[in-house]
């Protein structure tokens, strides 16, 4: 997934990752919406990467039950949402 790195570099901000919990079609511009499926699947890969698909599913599980993102974020794979999101722009 380089070329989606190249891209993302290209467009010069970072993508919060707190807008994923909206919607995409509340978003109101095409390049939008480009950077926010690139950086979702980015931030996807990483996860997946760094702390495996059984921490990834028992995070979407807890969300599901109706934990608040970050604090089931930070349990299930052990590091802040923020922190994340710092190593993933950096990357």
């Amino acid at each position: 997934m380089n070329w989606a790195h190249t891209l993302l570099r290209r467009a010069g901000k970072p993508i919060p990752l707190d807008l994923l919990r909206r919607p995409f079609r509340e978003l109101t511009d095409r390049a939008g919406h480009s950077r926010l499926r690139l950086g979702s699947a980015l931030a996807a890969e990483r996860l997946l990467e760094e702390a495996g698909g059984v921490a990834v599913a028992n995070l979407l599980r807890d969300v599901g039950q109706g934990r608040e993102f970050s604090a089931a974020f930070a349990y299930r794979i052990r590091r802040s949402l923020a922190a994340f999101q710092n190593d993933l722009n950096g990357r």
